[in-house]
C-alpha cells in the first residue's frame, strides 16, 4: 500500500508500506495493504510503519504543544488594544471602563493557588497511574486518595474535578500520561506572548510571522523545543506563566549600599 505522512509544511514519508499503526484520536490504530483509503487526525505517540522491505521505522508525533496554538490567542482578550475592537456597549459603542477591565482581572487571580495545586496534583496523579508496573489487584479509591491527598496535599474537605472515575482525559481522551500539556502549553503560550510584550507592540508583525513560519508552519516535523527554541532564541521562561496566575512577583532592586552610592561617578547633562 502508498503510505504519506504529511506535516504543515512537507511530506515526511512518502512510500510502499506492508503495514502501518497509528495513535489515532480514538485509539492506536493498524492498517493493513489492501484496506481502503483513510484519513486520520493524529495525537501523541508513535507511527510505525514496515516498508516493502519488511524493515521497521517509527516517527515522533509530539502532543506537548497540541494546545499552544489555541491558548497563546487568548492571551489579547483583555489587552486594551484589542478590547477597543470587541468590547463595546451595543447601542452607544463606548468601550468597556477600564475599571471593570482591572475587576476582571483581579478575580482571574482568586484561588490561582489552590487551582494550581489541583492541576498539577491531576497532572502527577496521572504519571502515577501511568507508572505503575505490577498489575496486581488493589483499591483504586486508596490509590486515589494517596496520589492526590496525601502526596500532593489536596484536602478531603474539597471535592477534586480529577477523580478517577471521572478522569476520562488520561483513559479514553488522547492524554494518558501526558495531562501536564495543558500546564506546559501555558508556560509556552504565556512566554510566546511575552515576546510581544518585550517588543512593546502586541501585533508586532514581525514576531507574529516568525511565529507563523518557525513554530505553527512546521507542525510536528522536527522536535518541538528545537522548533520554539528557533522562534523565541531561548528556552521557555515559566516566569511569565507564574505571573499570570498571581504566583510570581518581581524582586525588587536591593538599595545600594550608601558607602557604595557615594564612590558612583555623578553623571550629569549639561
Amino acid at each position: 500500500m502508498t503510505l504519506e505522512i504529511l506535516s504543515p509544511e512537507k511530506t515526511l514519508f512518502r512510500g510502499e508500506a506492508e503495514r502501518v499503526t497509528l495513535p489515532g484520536a480514538s485509539g492506536e490504530f493498524t492498517v493493513l495493504r489492501n484496506h481502503a483509503p483513510i484519513i486520520s487526525a493524529l495525537v501523541r505517540g508513535n507511527v510505525k510503519y514496515v516498508e516493502k522491505g519488511g524493515e521497521e521505522k517509527s516517527l515522533s508525533v509530539e502532543g506537548g504543544f497540541v494546545e499552544l496554538p489555541s491558548q497563546v490567542m487568548e492571551n489579547w482578550a483583555f489587552e486594551p488594544e484589542m478590547l477597543k475592537h470587541y468590547a463595546v456597549h451595543y447601542r452607544t459603542g463606548e468601550v468597556i471602563p477600564k475599571y471593570l477591565v482591572d475587576k476582571l482581572r483581579k478575580s482571574e487571580l482568586f484561588n490561582q493557588g489552590f487551582a494550581t495545586t489541583e492541576l498539577i496534583a491531576a497532572s502527577l496523579s496521572d504519571m502515577d497511574i501511568h507508572s505503575v508496573t505490577e498489575y496486581e489487584p488493589f483499591d483504586p479509591m486508596a490509590f486515589e486518595r494517596q496520589a492526590l491527598n496525601e502526596k500532593r496535599g489536596l484536602i478531603p474537605q474539597i471535592e477534586p474535578r480529577y477523580r478517577y472515575p471521572y478522569f476520562s482525559h488520561i483513559f479514553d481522551g488522547g492524554y494518558s500520561a501526558g495531562y501536564y500539556f495543558y500546564t506546559w502549553a501555558e508556560v509556552l503560550d504565556k512566554d510566546t506572548f511575552e515576546a510581544f510584550r518585550e517588543s512593546g507592540d502586541l501585533f508586532n508583525k514581525k514576531i507574529a510571522a516568525d511565529f507563523r513560519a518557525k513554530l505553527l508552519a512546521r507542525g510536528g516535523s522536527e522536535d518541538g523545543m528545537s522548533l520554539y527554541r528557533a522562534f523565541r532564541g531561548a528556552d521557555p521562561d515559566k516566569r511569565a506563566m507564574l505571573r499570570s496566575r498571581g504566583l510570581w512577583d518581581e524582586p525588587e532592586p536591593e538599595p545600594a549600599d550608601e558607602g557604595e552610592a557615594l564612590l558612583q561617578p555623578e553623571i550629569r547633562q549639561e
